[in-house]
């Protein structure tokens, strides 16, 4: 990879076994389909700004893991490490 980047980049690991395959968006486009356990991802260009991040099961639909919402920049190298076991986010709306 070059020691500088124009744009900014994200990977995609799952490292859940309890989640299962999951499917990975930024700003709803679609990054990363079905990725089972242990997966991990090569760099896809996104843009810069605000960008929402959001893991959800393979069986799409709303069944969202987790959310968030950050200023991504350009030069930025990301590397989204799902991990949270199921369960934990019981009764958390």
């Amino acid at each position: 990879m070059p020691s500088q980047f124009l744009y900014p980049y994200i990977r995609f690991l799952n490292a859940s076994p309890d989640n299962g395959r999951v499917s990975f968006y930024a700003n709803e486009q679609e990054l990363f389909v079905d990725f089972p356990f242990g997966q991990i991802s090569g760099y896809k260009q996104i843009p810069d700004g605000d960008v929402t991040f959001r893991a959800i099961w393979q069986n799409g639909g709303e069944n969202v893991i987790y959310t968030i919402q950050t200023n991504v920049q350009n030069g930025d190298v990301i590397t989204f490490a799902l991990a949270i076991p199921l369960g934990l986010l019981d009764g958390v709306t």
